[in-house]
């Protein structure tokens, strides 16, 4: 069974819609409600990622069904067939209020729910002894069948492969948009990166194993990769770096070009950095942007690449 938990609410003192997560995939979400407060946390879901309705939830302690909480306690909604859900928060006073959310599938069906009986054709035991047994159909005695079960010819070594067995290596490469022109330190350097399909599946995981920084104008200055778990409130290129709190906490990584050492490639200069961090996605994406440290004047709006490469679970 997969489950996944997100803080909706972090001690909030005001309305607000809070952090949405990722319900594509899961059959329920279970949201903790706890502080002193007065007002009103609502329960939403989303198809379309834009409009949000209500949902119901089940108080677990009476087993009543709203689309609201206002009091402390356990609430849990189902949430299939929803790609985002959210707990929002009508503030009016008190402490504060935080929600978490934890999300989980339908579960799967594996040997221990399965009930099996044993036929005239096969004796279930500790372990299958050396023996004659009959073919099924004619009980002619043959030692290539084991009740029902044959025992044919060897497996093969070959490509064909039931699911995903280990990890996968990819390369995941990004061109920001930069300014032809001067950045002052602690300046964004680009927009928003999009690394996509960093993970198999939806909330799947992996580890960044290096990334490379290549520079075509040749500035070696100090230049910071931060990336994110989920999408988030991006600065503009060449303005001043200031990422929410909320963003923040869905922080994955921050890389500096200061763990690895630009070296010349003619004009360009190239930044190889050992990482080896693990993440937790949301969806299937990472997200990121770069920031600047010192002070690079970059002659070309193409003049940064950024190389992810990464091992999916």
């Amino acid at each position: 069974m997969r489950a996944y938990l997100v803080t909706l609410q972090d001690a909030a003192v005001a309305t607000g819609n809070g952090t949405a997560m990722l319900a594509t995939g899961y059959a329920s979400i279970a949201y903790q409600v706890s502080g002193t407060f007065v007002g009103t946390v609502t329960f939403e879901g989303t198809v379309d990622n834009t409009n949000w309705v209500a949902i119901q939830a089940v108080n677990t302690a009476t087993g009543a069904v709203s689309t609201t909480a206002t009091a402390g306690g356990v609430y849990v909604a189902n949430v299939a067939g929803l790609s985002q859900a959210r707990a929002r928060v009508t503030w009016t006073s008190g402490t504060s209020v935080t929600v978490k959310g934890q999300a989980v599938d339908a579960g799967s069906l594996n040997l221990a729910d399965v009930d099996v009986q044993a036929s005239e054709d096969v004796t279930i035991s500790n372990a299958i002894t050396a023996g004659v047994y009959t073919r099924p159909g004619n009980n002619i005695p043959d030692t290539t069948y084991i009740g029902d079960i044959k025992f044919g010819e060897a497996l093969v070594a070959g490509e064909n492969h039931m699911g995903q067995v280990g990890g996968e290596g990819l390369r995941i490469s990004q061109t920001p948009t930069v300014t032809a022109g001067a950045y002052s330190a602690n300046d964004a350097v680009g927009g928003l990166l999009t690394f996509a399909n960093a993970a198999r599946v939806s909330a799947g995981s992996g580890i960044i194993k290096d990334v490379i920084l290549i520079d075509d104008a040749g500035q070696d200055v100090a230049l910071e990769l931060w990336l994110f778990n989920q999408t988030f409130t991006n600065m503009s290129d060449n303005a001043a770096w200031a990422p929410s709190e909320a963003d923040l906490r869905n922080l994955v990584a921050i890389i500096s070009s200061g763990d690895g050492a630009w070296r010349a490639a003619g004009t360009p200069s190239v930044n190889n950095i050992e990482v080896a961090r693990a993440y937790n996605l949301t969806g299937t994406s990472l997200f990121g942007q770069l920031v600047t440290r010192g002070t690079p004047t970059f002659a070309a709006t193409d003049d940064v690449t950024v190389i992810v490469q990464v091992m999916q679970d």
